[in-house]
């Protein structure tokens, strides 16, 4: 069953362990949405306090991706310039992102756009949806897009994306203390602007990449780390110290959200050691290697474009939050609450990811189709019957 929707990979390098650490990311992007919702809810307005403490700072999640999305990009880089592995050519870099990754997002930005215009009679759309199919609403309106709020991170990600064949030379370098250094170096240099240069500016500057670039970096450290083991040819030994480790540095995140906010010195560090004990770890790595995590963290970003649109649909068009709390409020509401957004989600971005996702997971989808539109033509042209010539045409061409 898991194969349906697990995630097709052509770079040849997978990491079952950071599909896990994506599954935990949009877990806790999910819930903060869902607990968004629930807010306008006529019920209790605050779930319980252990549950809130959660769900209330989700959007950590898209910082979590941001340093998934470093590592992935990263892993083959490394791997090719410390291990001396094929990697892609810059043109096939490029052409792989784009098609892989935008006919999901226009889809969706598409079904929102209808939503919105026709469905919920909002004006004004149109110019932010050209802005936001070419990811430049950030830049343009110093805000999050109009139709599907969650784009912003997308635009961020494709600036990291252009660049990351640029921060990637960083591998070029054989020394391994330098090389490391040099990367921690960059994530305290942006670390440091974004806490006092930019941070008392204002809040927009998270909408662009300078600002989340150091965990981008954590991500590359992380790279950096792994294709040396590999390398090496070394079996990582795990360990139930690692277990610890990255246990306390989880719970550090939590405590630093809490009383710092957002903190790009510490956060950095604790994401490094949480993501590693994933990796070493004994019980993290039996989690985040566990094929229903990895196979639904695999889906992340189907489940991240959808789940609001998912959410809109049950909450306000169906309202199935109004009907769960007709059965009972409190502690029993929440509890109900969440499970069943949760599942209803889960349940309608697996269909989404069947249909509109995978199909262009697969590397050669493009030529696929054309191959199949030609195919398609020469089969109508020969199922055509032969016409025959007027006698009228057959006396003007054989006068």
């Amino acid at each position: 069953m898991t194969r349906i929707f697990s995630r097709v990979t052509t770079s040849g390098i997978f990491v079952p362990n950071f599909d896990g650490l994506r599954f935990i990311a949009i877990a806790l992007v999910v819930l903060f949405h869902v607990w968004q919702e629930g807010q306008h809810m006529p019920g209790p307005a605050v779930p319980p306090a252990a549950l809130f403490s959660v769900v209330s700072v989700g959007w950590v999640g898209v910082t979590l991706f941001f340093a998934i999305s470093g590592f992935v990009l990263a892993l083959p880089f490394a791997n090719h310039y410390l291990n001396g592995a094929r990697c892609s050519t810059l043109r096939q870099y490029y052409l792989r992102r784009l098609t892989r990754l935008e006919p999901p997002y226009f889809i969706c930005l598409l079904a929102f756009f209808v939503m919105k215009a026709f469905i919920l009679k909002q004006d004004g759309l149109f110019p932010h949806l050209l802005a936001s199919l070419t990811y430049t609403h950030n830049a343009i309106y110093s805000d999050v897009s109009t139709i599907n709020g969650l784009a912003w991170s997308l635009e961020v990600e494709v600036q990291f994306y252009l660049l990351a064949p640029l921060l990637a030379q960083i591998f070029r370098v054989s020394r391994p203390l330098v090389r490391r250094g040099l990367l921690v170096l960059g994530m305290v240099a942006t670390g440091i602007l974004t806490n006092w240069v930019l941070a008392p500016k204002g809040t927009t500057h998270s909408l662009y990449l300078l600002p989340q670039l150091n965990y981008f970096l954590t991500g590359f450290l992380l790279a950096d780390l792994f294709a040396t083991e590999m390398a090496m040819g070394k079996r990582i030994r795990r360990s139930f110290v690692w277990d610890l480790l990255a246990t306390a540095a989880w719970l550090a995140i939590f405590v630093a959200i809490h009383r710092f906010k957002v903190d790009s010195l510490l956060f950095p560090a604790l994401i490094f050691v949480a993501y590693l004990g994933a990796l070493r770890g004994v019980c993290w790595n039996a989690f985040t290697s566990n094929p229903v995590i990895f196979t639904i963290g695999g889906m992340c970003y189907t489940i991240y474009l959808w789940h609001n649109f998912v959410l809109e649909v049950l909450m306000r068009q169906l309202h199935l939050g109004s009907r769960i709390l007709a059965l009972g409020g409190g502690g029993s509401f929440w509890a109900l609450y969440f499970v069943t957004s949760s599942l209803c989600v889960l349940a309608a971005s697996g269909i989404l990811f069947a249909v509109f996702e995978k199909p262009f997971m697969i590397k050669t989808w493009p030529r696929d189709i054309a191959n199949w539109i030609l195919a398609l033509r020469l089969r109508v042209q020969r199922a055509a019957p032969a016409v025959e010539p007027s006698p009228k045409a057959e006396e003007k061409i054989c006068p």
